[in-house]
This record gives structure tokens, sequence and C-alpha cells, in this order.
């Protein structure tokens, strides 16, 4: 079986807070997981419902030592990525949430 994937993903649950327009085209703003990731995208679950193509905006908790728990990191050495992107695939409703396949496309450090 062909694997179109580039990058190697790796099973990692990061925090990660996305702005977005939902199927609406009303900006959303979530905070989840990722599920699995590489440097060129993700696959998280999304409450919101959004459509494929659709631009994302995120920040990502990226672990300096331990790994990020939760999104108040005060006690936690972490380095916050902004990313954008798009939405590359939906997948079906898992629970009352989405998975959604993410690309970035840039990246810029905030802190370290």
């Amino acid at each position: 079986m062909y694997n179109r994937r580039q990058k190697e993903r790796f099973d990692l649950e990061l925090p990660l807070k996305v702005a977005f327009k939902n199927k609406e085209g009303i900006l959303c703003k979530e905070d989840t997981q990722t599920i699995n990731i590489s440097s060129k995208g993700a696959f998280l679950l999304f409450r919101n419902f959004v459509k494929k193509d659709s631009r994302h905006r995120s920040s990502i908790f990226l672990p300096v030592g331990q790994a990020p728990t939760s999104f108040d990191h005060k006690d936690e050495l972490t380095r916050e990525i902004e990313l954008t992107g798009k939405v590359l695939r939906i997948e079906n409703k898992m629970d009352d949430r989405q998975g959604i396949a993410v690309s970035f496309e840039s990246q810029r450090g905030i802190n370290s």
C-alpha cells in the first residue's frame, strides 16, 4: 500500500488552540488536542463543524522537557508555535466531534 504522507506522523496528544470559520462562515475558536502530528500537519478532533479547504490559525504548545497537560502552562516548560494552514480531510463524527486532518503552511515561534 502506498503512503502519501511525506513526513512521519507521531501519535502525540498536544494542546492546540484553533481559530477557523465553521460551515456557516462564523469565526469559531476551539481548544482541542492533536491525535497525531508531523511537521506538515496534524489530525484533530473538533466539536464545531468545518468545511474542507477552510483556513485555520492555530497555536500549538510543544513540550520542552515535560509534556504539557493543559492550556495552563505556568508550571510546565513549553514553546508556543503559531501555525496557519487548511483543512485537508474530514472524517465521520467521533462521539460529538469530527476528525479533521489539517495542513501546516506557515509557522512562527511565539515564546521559548
